[in-house]
């Protein structure tokens, strides 16, 4: 199945979205998803940007970001 953009008048991607409306999708989107999918941006770009001890950081994003399989 094709992961879908937009829900509703939704925009954002996978890798981003609260887990709340990615279990949901038909559900709207409140105050603490908008704070989780700002937090993932957070944690996607200081694993990308910044140094770190992590060994390999772009296995780690992607491990962690890039392996949703879309809602059950």
């Amino acid at each position: 199945m094709p992961p879908k953009a937009s829900v509703k008048g939704r925009i954002g991607t996978y890798q981003f979205m609260s887990v709340n409306l990615l279990q949901y999708p038909s559900e709207t989107s409140k105050v603490a998803d908008e704070l989780e999918s700002f937090f993932y941006v957070m944690v996607y770009n200081a694993f990308r940007h910044l140094r770190s001890s992590c060994n390999d950081p772009a296995w780690w994003v992607t491990t962690c970001f890039d392996h949703y399989a879309g809602p059950p």
